[in-house]
C-alpha cells in the first residue's frame, strides 16, 4: 500500500493530518487570518482543521489535537465559497452604486457566516459533544432576534427560541437574497422589501450572544471564553468588490467573531475596504503564505506530512506491531552529493570528456579547500568549475569570514557546474536524486513531494518497512522524480486547474526548454557558469493587471496559481517569472528553480503563445536561449567572490 496518496482533500473520505504548530497556532488565535498559496500547498488541509466536525469525527486529528478537540475553546465552520452564487450577485449588482453593490453583497456574505454557525452549533449540540444550558440558548437566541427583528420579515414561521430554529430563520432570509440575484430582479424591490443592517452585523450579533450561552454553560473564566471562526475556502473565486466587502467584515469583526479566508495565488489588496479611511492594516489579521515557506519549515511540514501518512499504513498492515514509525526523508533519500552521481556517470562513460574530468579531479585533489570536504567521491564539480572559470578555490589564509563567504560563492556555482557535465558526457536525461533535490523540487508545494514520493515508493518496488531503511539508488530515485515531473507536465492538458490549459502548456514548455539551455549552457560557451542557475525572467518594466499587456498578465497569473509557474510580484504588478522547480527534471534545469535574472522580449513570449507544436516550441526556446548565451554575463549578479562579509545571493538551502 503506497501511503504518499496524492487525491486531493476533497477526494480523499478520510483525511490524515500533521498540523504544523506554528501555523495552527496562528490559526487557532482568535484573530482573523488570510491564507495564501498555490495549489497543493495545503490550504484546505489547514481550514479544514479547524472545522468543529473534523475535529470531532477524524481520529487522525483528533489524535494531533492530543484528545482536544475544542482546543483553543473556539468552534469553527468549514465553507467552500460558492461560485455560482457568487457570480450571480457579481452580475445582478454588475451596474449598481458602489454603496448599493457593497450592502447587498455584505448582507449575503453576512447571512453565509451566520447561517453556518447557526448550523455548526446546533450540530455540536445536538450529538451532545457537550451541553449548553436551555435557559441559556434561549435568552441568547431571544435576545439575537429581538436585536434583529428584521429578520423576521416575510418569515412565516413563528419566532426562533432555539439554535436549530434560529438556523432556519437565517437560512431563509440568505435564500430570499440569493433569489433575488439569480432572477436578477431590480434592486429597488430587494431594497423595498427586506431592511439591510450594517455590513457584518449578523453574524457579530450572533455570536456575541451565543458565545454568552456556551460561556454560562460552560462556566467559563475570563482566560477560556469560547468563540467562534468562519472559515471560507477558494476565495479567488471572489470579484475585486466582494473582496473590498469581504475585506470590511474582516476589519469590523471584534471578539467573539472572526474570520480565516484562503486564495490561491497573491490577491491584488487585502487592505481596501468600503469604509473611506480604514484599511486592514497587519494589526488586524494574521497572513500566511504557504508558498513563502522557509526551507526548513517545508522540510519540516513535508516530514510530518510523510510521518502522519506511514504510521496509518502501517497500522493498517501491521496492526500488531504496536509502535511509531519516525520518517525523516533525508533518512530515506540520503543526503545529496553532487560527486557521487558525476563519479557513476564517468565511470559509465568511455570518451574523452570522461578521461579529462578523471584528470581534473585527480590534480584538483592536492587543492587545500578539497581537504575540507565531506564527499568520499573525488571532487568533479569543484574542478569542472575552476577549469572553466579559470579560478583558485576560496584562498584559506583569507580571515574566517571572508574565507567562509568565498566557499560558500564557490559552492553556489555546483549546480551550473553539474548540469553543464552532464551536458558534456551527453547525458541526456539528467539524474535526479536525495532529498535535498526532492526537496528543491517540490518548490514549497506538498502536493508535488507526494507526487515524487510516490513514484519513488513505486519504482523502488520495496515492502513499506524496507523503504523506510533507506539505500534506494540515485537511479531509481531519479527514474521516479523524472515521472512525477513529466507526469505534471501532461497534467496540463486536463485544464484541471488552468483556464486558459493551450496557453499555460505552450507557455511551461518554451519556459521550461529556455531554463534547462540557459543553465546547462551550450559548447565553448560559459556565460551559464559566471551567471548560473538563470531563468527569472522580466521585460524591464511590469506588467499590470487592466494593461495593454491584460492577456499576457492573465496567462501569467494563470499558469502560476496552478503550479507550472512562480511569480515575483508587488501588489498588482508583475515583476517576473520563472517555471517551477517541479518542472526541472522534464527539462533538465537546476533543482533548485532559477535564481538569477533574465530580461526576455515580449514578442519573445507572443511568438510562444502563437505557436502550437511541441517542436516548434522547443526551437524558438533554443533560439532565444542562443541569443541570450551569446550575450554578456547579467550586471544583476554580484562577484563570485565578494569582498564585504554578507554579500550572499540567496540563502543557501543545502
Amino acid at each position: 500500500m503506497n501511503p504518499f496518496s496524492r487525491n486531493r482533500y476533497e477526494y480523499i473520505p478520510t483525511h490524515l493530518y500533521y498540523l504544523p504548530s506554528g501555523l495552527i497556532e496562528t490559526l487557532e488565535d482568535s484573530r482573523p487570518s488570510y491564507v495564501i498559496g498555490s495549489r497543493g500547498s495545503g490550504k484546505t488541509t489547514l481550514l479544514k482543521a479547524l472545522n468543529w466536525e473534523e475535529r470531532l469525527e477524524n481520529k487522525w486529528l483528533n489524535k494531533e489535537l492530543g484528545g482536544e478537540a475544542f482546543r483553543g475553546r473556539f468552534i469553527a465552520t468549514y465553507t467552500k465559497l460558492p461560485l455560482v452564487q457568487l457570480k450571480a450577485f457579481q452580475e445582478w449588482l454588475a451596474s449598481e452604486k458602489e454603496v448599493t453593490h457593497s450592502l447587498l453583497f455584505g448582507y449575503y456574505f453576512d447571512l453565509v457566516s451566520a447561517e453556518t454557525l447557526a448550523y455548526s452549533l446546533g450540530r455540536v449540540t445536538n450529538t451532545l459533544h457537550f451541553d449548553v444550558d436551555l435557559d441559556a440558548e434561549e435568552e441568547g437566541i431571544r435576545e439575537f432576534v429581538q436585536e434583529n427583528d428584521y429578520l423576521l420579515e416575510g418569515y412565516k414561521r413563528k419566532s426562533p427560541t432555539t439554535v436549530a430554529e434560529c438556523h432556519e430563520l437565517i437560512r431563509a432570509q440568505r435564500r430570499r437574497l440569493e433569489r433575488f440575484a439569480i432572477s436578477e430582479q431590480p434592486t429597488g424591490e430587494c431594497l423595498a422589501s427586506m431592511t439591510i443592517p450594517v455590513t457584518g452585523e449578523v453574524a457579530k450579533s450572533f455570536g456575541k450572544h451565543m458565545a454568552k450561552a456556551l460561556d454560562d454553560s460552560t462556566n467559563a473564566g475570563l482566560s477560556d471564553k469560547w468563540h467562534f471562526k468562519c472559515c471560507f475556502d477558494e476565495a479567488e473565486c471572489l470579484s475585486q468588490h466582494q473582496l473590498v466587502v469581504v475585506n470590511s467584515i474582516i476589519r469590523t469583526s471584534n471578539w467573539p467573531v472572526s474570520y480565516v479566508i484562503s486564495f490561491v495565488g497573491e490577491p491584488e489588496d487585502l487592505s481596501l475596504t468600503i469604509h473611506d479611511n480604514l484599511t486592514v492594516q497587519k494589526a488586524d489579521r494574521s497572513t500566511i503564505h504557504l508558498d513563502g515557506l522557509s526551507r526548513p519549515e517545508f522540510e519540516e511540514l513535508c516530514d510530518g506530512v510523510g510521518n502522519i501518512r506511514i504510521n496509518a499504513t502501517l497500522e493498517t498492515t501491521h496492526p500488531n506491531e504496536g509502535h511509531e514509525i519516525e520518517f525523516k526523508t533525508s533518512s530515506v533519500l540520503g543526503k545529496l552529493d553532487l560527486n557521487a552521481i558525476v563519479t557513476d556517470l564517468v565511470k559509465r562513460s568511455e570518451g574523452p570528456t570522461a578521461r579529462k574530468l578523471q584528470t581534473l579531479a585527480e590534480d584538483f585533489r592536492s587543492s587545500p579547500w578539497v581537504k575540507t570536504r565531506e564527499s568520499e567521491f573525488a571532487p568533479y564539480v569543484e574542478a569542472y568549475l575552476a577549469k572553466k572559470l579559470n579560478l583558485d578555490p576560496p584562498d584559506s589564509s583569507l580571515p574566517g569570514g571572508k574565507r567562509a563567504q568565498a566557499s560558500r560563492e564557490f559552492r553556489k556555482k555546483f549546480v551550473a557546474s553539474y548540469l553543464s557535465i552532464c551536458r558534456e558526457l551527453g547525458v541526456k536525461k539528467i539524474p535526479y536524486a536525495y532529498a535535498n533535490m526532492v526537496f528543491g523540487i517540490s518548490d514549497t508545494c506538498v502536493r508535488d513531494y507526494l507526487a515524487q514520493m510516490h513514484q519513488i515508493f513505486e519504482k523502488a518496488k520495496l515492502p513499506l518497512v524496507d523503504l523506510l531503511d533507506g539505500g534506494i539508488s540515485w537511479e531509481v530515485q531519479s527514474d521516479a522524480i523524472r515521472n512525477a515531473s513529466i507526469e505534471k507536465r501532461q497534467s496540463i492538458k486536463t485544464g484541471d486547474d488552468v483556464s486558459n490549459p493551450e496557453r499555460v502548456r505552450r507557455l511551461t514548455i518554451a519556459l521550461g526548454e529556455l531554463t534547462g539551455v540557459l543553465q546547462r549552457g551550450e559548447p565553448k560557451t560559459v556565460t551559464h557558469l559566471r551567471s548560473s542557475e538563470r531563468g527569472l525572467f522580466h521585460f524591464g518594466e511590469p506588467l499590470t493587471d487592466g494593461g495593454s499587456d491584460d492577456e499576457l498578465y492573465s496567462i501569467l497569473k494563470d499558469a502560476s496559481e496552478a503550479g507550472f509557474l512562480r511569480l515575483k510580484r508587488d501588489g498588482k504588478q508583475i515583476l517576473g517569472f520563472k517555471v517551477h522547480a517541479s518542472m526541472a527534471p522534464a527539462f533538465g534545469f537546476s533543482y533548485r528553480g532559477a535564481y538569477y535574472p533574465v530580461a526576455i522580449q515580449k514578442s519573445d513570449l507572443f511568438a510562444i503563445l502563437q505557436t502550437p507544436e511541441d517542436d516548434e516550441l522547443v526551437t524558438i526556446a533554443r533560439r532565444i536561449a542562443s541569443r541570450l548565451l551569446a550575450g554578456r554575463a547579467d550586471p544583476d549578479q554580484k562577484t563570485l567572490f565578494p569582498l564585504e562579509d554578507g554579500e550572499a545571493l540567496f540563502d543557501d538551502d543545502d
